[in-house]
């Protein structure tokens, strides 16, 4: 399936001509092959152009509406810490907004044509597209770190810029999302599973060569650093600014 991903990530976002060669590669199962490329096997570049261009619309309608919000996710992260360069996966949008500010938001994400999805502030938009169907929205009034105040990360945010949409983003400010990351790291291996969030804690130590962390780190931020040095004894005992140096050629 790689010379087919690979295809599709250098297609133009034509849906039609991207079914053509993934039907054209998998002839034999026609259905199972829609499915996998619907599901995001064989999405790539159109699936991360698709989402960027959702966010970059329901964020700035919303703030037009008066809603603060905040992009989460790898949708912020792939231009946070990667350029804008595909090294981040992401299949929805997630945006933080208070939760007085729910309503209003509900009824722009109406106006866009979202309807409630599947879970608890999730909405989704049909495309259209063969190849990405829908766009998902998740409506997040929480974050992993007890304690931690909404208001005050909306206020804190900053922006990022999406060159080639000459758009920028709001985010959360670098320690706020060094403080997410490693809480979601540490939540996501508190239960038994196979393997880490590998991506999760990359994204982590991308954003500790970057920014001081807090002296007094909440409970959950030290828990998924603590379970990252199972992995990387080196890593210092708490929470630290790591040495930014050039990474090792791939």
């Amino acid at each position: 399936y790689w010379p087919l991903s690979t295809a599709l990530d250098r297609m133009p976002d034509d849906p039609g001509t991207r079914v053509a060669v993934a039907l054209a590669t998998r002839p034999e199962r026609p259905g199972r092959t829609l499915r996998a490329a619907a599901q995001g096997g064989f999405v790539g570049r159109p699936r991360r152009a698709a989402i960027e261009r959702a966010a970059l619309s329901a964020a700035p309608a919303l703030r037009a509406a008066g809603v603060l919000v905040v992009v989460l996710g790898g949708v912020s992260v792939e231009y946070t810490l990667y350029a804008g360069a595909g090294a981040r996966q992401f299949s929805d949008i997630d945006l933080l907004i208070a939760a007085e500010d729910v309503a209003r938001a509900q009824t722009i994400l109406r106006e866009r044509s979202y309807v409630p999805g599947e879970g608890s502030g999730k909405w989704a938009r049909q495309t259209g597209d063969p190849i990405v169907p829908l766009i998902v929205v998740d409506l997040v009034r929480t974050l992993p770190c007890s304690g931690t105040n909404v208001a005050d990360l909306l206020a804190r945010r900053v922006e990022i810029t999406f060159p080639q949409q000459n758009q920028s983003l709001p985010v959360l400010a670098p320690v706020d999302a060094l403080d997410h990351t490693l809480a979601r790291f540490g939540a996501a291996t508190s239960a038994p599973v196979t393997r880490p969030r590998w991506t999760l804690i990359a994204d982590a130590i991308r954003y500790a060569r970057t920014t001081t962390p807090r002296s007094l780190p909440h409970a959950e931020v030290l828990a998924g650093w603590a379970v990252a040095r199972s992995h990387w004894p080196q890593l210092p005992a708490i929470p630290t600014r790591l040495p930014a140096g050039e990474e090792a050629p791939r």
